[in-house]
């Protein structure tokens, strides 16, 4: 598993002409997880794993998704 945090900001918050559904990324920063789940008992240790990282940040989150 890894989870990864990017600072926004910049291009990525200004609407481009002719921008389509999501034009700009709203927020200061952008975090996603991913995980390769190598054998069915490890899917919900990586889940798991995942959803810790997202509680701890969740003091910070800008409720969009």
């Amino acid at each position: 598993m890894f989870a990864e945090l990017r600072h926004l900001g910049g291009a990525l918050r200004r609407v481009p002409e002719g921008a389509g559904a999501i034009g700009a990324l709203d927020g200061d920063y952008l975090y996603f997880t991913a995980g390769a789940v190598m054998a069915p008992e490890l899917a919900a240790a990586i889940a798991a794993a995942g959803e810790q990282v997202l509680a701890a940040l969740a003091p910070y989150a800008s409720g969009s998704d």
